[in-house]
């Protein structure tokens, strides 16, 4: 269904409401005073549900959308794939809550949970379903993914091998339903946020280039820390009712608290990850600097005839760090060395590096 119909249906809903309420009002002034009273039968068929028959298979048992028989209520269904070990399973009970009282379908290799929330005065009820990540479950997707309006695979981003299988959960999706919205996660952030910042790097643009593959919206989340749990599926509600919505990034997570990583701008004032973009220094030593003269001297540029050597550099000028703040674009600089008499040496920072 377009988002045109979505948008008509939701209207239609609330209409349905509002006559519903003048009818019942108009039944109260015609009932004696108010003496009678009126009350909706309850519809008599059981939920939809899967249930599982002997050779194992789920089939689709036809029924209302929820227990009260609500007309205005609408359900959407959200496929949930990727590896075993990526932490779907624990990224949907941090959504939707205790696991015992929410859990609505129990089979092998797929569970399936509910949760309920208010979109603009109307009640949209989430299906989720949760595909195991062994092979042995790969016959559970068509029943995931089919009449599904969003899929959303997932990946370990501290395991590499679980994001190159995104590629093919992506596919099996795309076989039995070509217009769900796809949405690429990816898991545990917080253990991902403790790698090496080139190993980060890497990964990450491996994610985007899978992501642009997909058409679909990179995430990155973490259950453990509740990091875009619920924005997803908010994400999810404003693409399907064209509703506004946008993002911050987050970009202080697991960021240590330093003077460094402190930004004194007045529209941030916090902790933020930053980035070395200038390295300065002071003179280099006198040493240093009649050797250079002795060997452009040899090579015919002129200068003194002999080096004048030294112990130690004897400058004035501070040794600092530029660095930018990555949430405000702020720069700062951060002194090093303030002394007279300092010999220069050691590693240098360079250009890009970041900083924790």
């Amino acid at each position: 269904m377009t988002r045109l119909g979505w948008a008509r249906f939701l209207g239609i809903a609330f209409l349905r409401r509002f006559l519903r309420a003048v009818w019942d009002h108009l039944l109260y002034c015609s009932s004696l005073g108010g003496r009678g009273r009126y009350r909706r039968l309850k519809a008599g068929f059981p939920p939809s549900r899967l249930v599982a028959e002997k050779d194992g298979k789920p089939t689709a048992a036809v029924g209302r959308a929820d227990d009260e028989g609500d007309s205005d209520l609408v359900t959407l269904k959200i496929g949930l794939l990727g590896d075993r070990h990526t932490g779907k399973t624990s990224f949907l009970i941090k959504y939707v809550g205790d696991l015992e009282e929410q859990r609505e379908l129990h089979a092998a290799g797929l569970n399936s949970m509910d949760k309920v929330l208010f979109v603009r005065g109307a009640r949209i009820a989430f299906s989720i379903w949760d595909i195991g990540g062994d092979d042995q479950f790969l016959d559970r997707v068509p029943a995931a993914c089919q009449d599904a309006v969003a899929i959303l695979v997932m990946f370990d981003l501290t395991n590499r091998s679980t994001l190159n299988n995104a590629i093919g959960w992506y596919q099996r999706a795309r076989k039995w339903n070509k217009k769900a919205i796809p949405i690429l996660i990816g898991t545990k952030f917080d253990d991902f946020a403790q790698l090496p910042v080139e190993m980060q790097w890497t990964i990450v643009n491996q994610a985007r280039a899978y992501a642009r593959a997909m058409k679909a919206t990179l995430f990155f989340s973490s259950a453990t820390h509740n990091i875009n749990v619920n924005k997803i599926f908010k994400f999810v509600a404003a693409k399907l009712f064209n509703l506004p919505w946008s993002l911050e990034r987050n970009l202080t997570v697991n960021v240590p608290k330093t003077k460094k990583t402190y930004c004194k701008n007045k529209a941030c004032r916090k902790h933020t990850l930053h980035k070395v973009t200038q390295y300065k220094k002071g003179k280099d030593s006198l040493s240093v600097q009649g050797k250079r003269r002795y060997d452009r001297k040899q090579s015919g540029y002129g200068g003194q005839t002999k080096p004048v050597f030294h112990k130690k550099a004897k400058t004035t000028k501070k040794i600092v760090l530029k660095l930018q703040c990555q949430s405000c674009k702020h720069y700062s600089q951060h002194p090093i060395k303030r002394c007279k008499h300092f010999e220069i040496g050691g590693d240098k920072k360079g250009k890009g590096t970041s900083l924790f």
